[in-house]
């Protein structure tokens, strides 16, 4: 790569985790979007997911007692159940998944985006067929986060909880992808060599980030998650 391949690389890198460590979600979509148009998808997405481990892990380690237990074990299971499948289909189009999980991202988000105030959390059975969507659209592309993000955002009121609760999902997900990617060969010594030159990214991210989380109002927050997940929506849908 070039140098300037290189920075780009890392700006993408930096503006993914700043976002994530911000409001807890959005690392791997936005740096894979942004550095796909500098590497292929195969090349970036297992360095994205293994940078992604220490950010999530700091979270976690920072305010693992605001993480809501009850809604973390609802969500785990269900999302680590759909993985195998989206794993398993590893050989079909995952731009046909990416632009169908962005088209239903982008509604659900819109639509909250236009509520007035918060609504309630979703009812079991929408929100397992969310959470198993997500988990396989995660194991296909790495990118099922945003429905449990959604489910998660009808239920978490308190910003903290929220990003911690994520931040815990992130890193028991991330750990069943990366074993996923390693048993199908897909994972591999030079997936590893692009990690360190972004290591000063990603912690330039979460430095930024953790004192953006720090600022911003609660009712801001909802809506900084929702017009994320509507930006989230719209990159899945045009790139799938």
């Amino acid at each position: 790569m070039t140098p300037e391949a290189q920075a780009l690389l890392a700006l993408a890198v930096f503006v993914g985790f700043l976002v994530e460590a911000t409001v807890g979600f959005g690392s791997t979509l936005l740096s894979v979007a942004l550095g796909a148009l500098i590497l292929p998808l195969e090349a970036f997405l297992p360095a994205v997911v293994l940078l992604n481990l220490p950010l999530s892990g700091w979270i976690l380690a920072r305010d693992h007692a605001a993480v809501d237990r009850a809604l973390l074990l609802r969500v785990a299971p269900l999302m680590a159940l759909g993985m195998p499948l989206g794993l398993a289909l590893g050989g079909a189009s995952p731009e046909v998944v990416g632009r169908a999980l962005g088209a239903l991202v982008l509604g659900l988000a819109g639509f909250e985006l236009l509520r007035p105030a918060a609504a309630g959390p979703l009812g079991r059975g929408r929100a397992a067929v969310c959470l198993l969507g997500g988990g396989v659209a995660h194991g296909l592309c790495g990118s099922g986060g945003p429905l449990a993000v959604y489910v998660a955002g009808r239920q978490l009121a308190c910003k903290r909880a929220f990003r911690a609760t994520l931040a815990a999902l992130w890193v028991g997900l991330n750990l069943l992808l990366l074993a996923g990617l390693l048993a199908r060969g897909a994972l591999e010594a030079r997936h590893l060599a692009p990690c360190l030159p972004l290591a000063p990214a990603l912690v330039l991210g979460l430095l930024v980030g953790e004192r953006l989380h720090a600022r911003v109002e609660q009712a801001a927050f909802r809506r900084l998650v929702y017009g994320l997940l509507t930006l989230a929506g719209l990159v899945l849908l045009v790139r799938g």
